[in-house]
């Protein structure tokens, strides 16, 4: 079988309002000059979190976990810096386009080939030696509920897209949004579906949703009855998350019956 050929055409490459190739600075230059100044700005941000007077439990919990949180708060900054372009761009105030789609795509797939290749490096084994046993059973137990669990919800909650929206879901839960991006990169190369979108998206709802959450962090480690206390919020919290999610699955089949 001869192998098919496909040419990337001009109108993918860049659209007529972008920065002209004759320009003096390079389009590559001006996308790493945008991630950067997410970045920057993220950074910025997150140093000021930790710089504020959370008291103990800020201090031992949300500052040293708000650095965990530096994709989806970058995500949401270039989310803000994507609608301010935008603004810009219909008060005629910005005539050019300077986010190129096609280049930050190709800018992202290096990355998260580089992050694959940092993360796996950064494993220190003989940290792991004594906790191999419980971590595999954590994981594999873990993977296998979360695996059935996204699965079943990707098929009724987004249609057209069902494979998609259950390998990024699938990567997100059990690792990081970052994580969810490179699996769904397998099946949706070109992010031509909504399944990206979402991932960026949710950024918003994760932080508000999953910010009270913090708490229990410096709870449940105080005893027994203190991780069980955590334990049952969180599962309180997970079945109201369901309710309102397939809130029409369920009440549609009420009023049928």
């Amino acid at each position: 079988d001869k192998e098919t050929v496909q040419f990337t055409s001009t109108e993918v490459v860049a659209s007529p309002d972008e920065v002209p190739v004759t320009e003096a600075i390079d389009r590559l230059t001006i996308q790493i000059a945008l991630i950067l100044l997410v970045y920057f700005i993220t950074f910025m941000f997150m140093f000021g979190v930790e710089k504020l007077p959370l008291g103990n439990f800020g201090t031992n919990t949300v500052k040293p976990m708000i650095w965990g949180f530096n994709f989806l708060i970058g995500s949401i900054f270039a989310v803000v810096l994507k609608s301010i372009f935008k603004k810009l761009r219909e008060k005629k105030i910005m005539t050019r386009a300077y986010p190129n789609n096609y280049l930050l795509n190709r800018i992202s797939g290096f990355m998260f080939d580089f992050m694959i290749i940092a993360g796996t490096a950064a494993i220190e084994i003989n940290v792991l030696k004594s906790l191999v046993v419980p971590l595999v059973i954590i994981c594999l137990v873990g993977a296998i509920i979360t695996y059935f669990y996204v699965r079943k919800l990707a098929y009724l909650l987004f249609p057209g897209y069902e494979q998609e929206a259950f390998v990024s879901l699938f990567g997100m839960l059990t690792g990081t949004t970052s994580t969810g991006m490179i699996l769904l990169r397998e099946v949706d190369p070109k992010f031509e579906t909504p399944a990206a979108n979402n991932l960026v998206y949710q950024s918003f709802y994760a932080i508000a949703l999953g910010f009270p959450l913090f708490y229990l962090l410096g709870v449940a480690p105080n005893g027994l009855l203190q991780t069980l206390i955590s334990l049952g919020v969180v599962i309180v919290m997970f079945v109201i998350l369901n309710i309102v999610v397939l809130r029409d699955f369920i009440f549609k089949k009420k009023v049928k019956n």
